[in-house]
């Protein structure tokens, strides 16, 4: 339920792209006047750079970075992790221009390495608080998302999913008639100072409860390994 009085944003962060569909994605959140960040890959920017193009000039529409080649930064030294942010920092930012201000590690993996080298290159690091299981089809993850979110979310999606696509075009008139507006990731956030790390706004209500459920599932999948275990 909705809390009398508060801000009821909503940040939709898409990871990978620019994909095949990325470019039908933009134009129905501009045409929807629904706000995005999008965590694009270098690899992927270089494959297509006119939609680089096309987003960086969309309105409402937030350009951000996910790495150049998408490696595990655990595994990466500290000049591989740098020259991951800077390559993908140059495919997406104009001459002249300023580096884009969020940066999202692959898979989430990050350490103090990587937000010293985050905060050098005068990037924040960006996480979320719901993931949208867009890794299975449409239909599972728009009922997850409507099910799950929260005031204050960004929520994790992956537009080089065709099912995401379809997904998104249900989630955002349904997340509308529930009271939430749609904005950028920095937007939601407000200023964000660079090497820090930022997840969302929500209240610690939520965050205690989607802790809680995380014990229950990982106990619950320990107990199933326990009976799966051939007996001795």
């Amino acid at each position: 339920p909705m809390e009398p009085g508060h801000v009821n944003r909503v940040a939709l962060t898409f990871d990978d792209g620019p994909g095949p569909e990325t470019a039908d994605l933009v134009r129905f959140l501009v045409d929807e006047q629904a706000a995005a960040t999008f965590f694009v890959l270098g690899q992927n920017c270089e494959l297509r750079p006119e939609v680089v193009t096309m987003m960086r000039d969309a309105p409402g529409i937030e350009l951000a970075t996910h790495s150049y080649s998408h490696p595990d930064l655990h595994h990466l030294d500290d000049e591989e992790i740098r020259d991951e942010l800077e390559r993908s920092n140059c495919l997406v930012t104009e001459p002249g221009g300023q580096t884009p201000p969020l940066f999202r590690p692959p898979y989430g993996h990050r350490d103090r390495r990587v937000d010293g080298i985050a905060r050098e290159l005068g990037q924040s690091v960006a996480l979320w608080t719901l993931n949208s299981m867009d890794f299975k089809d449409d239909h599972h993850t728009t009922e997850h998302v409507l099910q799950n979110v929260r005031p204050g979310d960004v929520i994790l999606f992956h537009d080089t999913h065709h099912s995401t696509v379809t997904a998104t075009r249900e989630l955002v008139p349904a997340l509308r008639s529930r009271g939430f507006e749609l904005v950028t990731m920095s937007e939601l956030l407000g200023p964000c100072v660079p090497g820090r790390v930022y997840r969302g706004r929500n209240g610690a209500r939520v965050r205690l409860s989607r802790w809680l459920k995380l014990q229950v599932l990982r106990v619950r999948h320990r107990a199933r390994m326990m009976r799966a275990r051939p007996p001795r």
